[in-house]
């Protein structure tokens, strides 16, 4: 189990759970989008621009998600609840 029952309740409670459920898909269609201009340039040489701005867009939104979680987790687990950020 990864949240207790009070843990749960902070966490469906706060803002970071929709914007976490927000990029997820978000950060997966761009991985998709990324995946298919890469293999594009791999196959046939071609969107070579597109294939690596799509990589650094990939990564911007991961790395977002990791700090918006970052943010989430402590919320829940270290400082307590309510905070406002």
């Amino acid at each position: 189990m990864l949240y207790n029952e009070e843990e749960r309740i902070k966490r469906d409670n706060t803002k970071w759970t929709l914007v976490q459920g927000v990029l997820a898909p978000l950060q997966f269609v761009v991985f998709l989008i990324s995946l298919g201009f890469v293999f594009n340039y791999l196959l046939y040489g071609t969107y070579e621009n597109a294939a690596s701005i799509s990589v650094v867009v990939k990564t911007a939104i991961l790395c977002l998600i990791m700090v918006t979680g970052s943010i989430w987790e402590k919320l829940i687990n270290c400082l307590g609840f309510p905070i406002n950020l």
